[in-house]
């Protein structure tokens, strides 16, 4: 592997007329490319040799050399190109490994290389935003059903809502964006929403569920799913966001709001009162600033919240304060919820409940 790179003896094999002969060859000389000591001369006679095989008629022998070269750090960028826009046997490891690719040719490929082509680019460890948007655009629901699902790939929240468009009636691709560990605020509302849509039909196809009888069911389920949700995002701005997204579509409900106060989502719970009161928000936050006061409770009953849950908001809003966020938002949530829970004696039975779930499943997350 070390010594120097002989193209008389590379050209021999060549001229040896099998291609199965060729196809070694082209691996082996395809992994001598990461010797690090490779002079400059061994480098440039390697290059030369992968050329030649890039250029070769057998396709065993082209989809061998891509196989090999797939994740070379010195690859030339003409070689992988080439590949690149080969056949799809060829050109598969190459779309889904290769950082010899330019973006430019990325984005070309994701529009119209054919849904074979967009699959591989849609699993690459990093997908630019400008490859997803090109994807997206363009792709079918698989590869768009890979790319929602790859953790790798940037998606502006544009992007996002142009999937959720083109693909609403996708169950694949609203399930891979379901799966995402992280969310733009306003598409997780508009997943919880598809979602809720699909298992309302199916209750009432599968089960012959009154319709009403669904909608209820689907609705109490939406409540908690969102819920955890603004729970868990861990960011103050991104809570606001979503409880304004969820105000315009009229899915903000005081349930949702005392509930994501409970596990420690005071931003979302602010904005739910601000927006379902009509008080500016800082107004609201003087209000807060101040539990023991009344402002807190004018504010809590314009905005809907029951009187006999102002003990739960006043006992969560001081689980808050008292629980420092050390950098893990779901260690957070626990740690909120567990001192919700010793403060109040009757926080309401299906509250009780949520909560208990919640604080179950964060404990067993833990463990695992």
């Amino acid at each position: 592997m070390t010594q120097a790179l002989r193209l008389g003896d590379v050209e021999r094999l060549l001229a040896d007329g099998s291609p199965g002969s060729r196809s070694v060859v082209a691996s082996a000389v395809a992994r001598m490319g990461e010797v690090p000591a490779l002079s400059a001369s061994q480098r440039e006679a390697w290059e030369h040799v992968v050329r030649v095989f890039a250029r070769d008629a057998e396709l065993v022998v082209r989809a061998a050399l891509a196989e090999e070269v797939k994740s070379s750090t010195g690859l030339p960028r003409d070689v992988a190109e080439k590949l690149a826009r080969d056949v799809i046997d060829v050109a598969r490891p190459i779309l889904g490994f290769s950082e010899a690719l330019s973006e430019e040719l990325l984005v070309e490929l994701a529009a119209a290389g054919g849904p074979q082509r967009q699959e591989a680019i849609a699993g690459r460890r990093s997908v630019s935003p400008p490859v997803s948007s090109a994807l997206i655009a363009n792709a079918e629901a698989p590869a768009v059903a890979r790319l929602a699902a790859n953790e790798g790939a940037q998606i502006d929240v544009g992007d996002f809502e142009r999937m959720l468009e083109r693909f609403a009636e996708s169950w694949q691709v609203v399930q891979s964006i379901a799966r995402r560990r992280q969310l733009p605020p306003q598409i997780a509302e508009k997943v919880i929403g598809l979602v809720a849509r699909k298992l309302n039909v199916d209750l009432i196809k599968r089960h012959a569920l009154p319709p009403a009888i669904a909608a209820k069911l689907i609705e109490h389920a939406r409540d908690k799913t969102t819920a955890g949700y603004a729970a868990i995002i861990g960011r103050a701005e991104s809570s606001r966001a979503l409880a304004r997204q969820m105000n315009q579509t009229g899915k903000l409900t005081p349930t949702t709001a005392i509930r994501s106060l409970c596990m420690g989502d005071q931003a979302f719970f602010e904005a739910a009162i601000a927006m379902r009161s009509g008080l500016a928000a800082d107004a609201v936050q003087e209000a807060f600033a101040d539990p023991a006061g009344t402002g807190l409770a004018s504010a809590c009953q314009k905005a809907g919240i029951p009187g006999n849950q102002m003990p739960v908001v006043r006992a969560a809003l001081k689980a808050v304060a008292d629980t420092p966020f050390e950098g893990d938002p779901a260690a957070h949530m626990q740690r909120v919820i567990s001192r919700v829970l010793t403060q109040v004696e009757d926080i309401g039975a299906e509250t009780l409940d949520f909560l208990l779930a919640k604080l179950g499943t964060l404990q067993t997350e833990n463990r695992a």
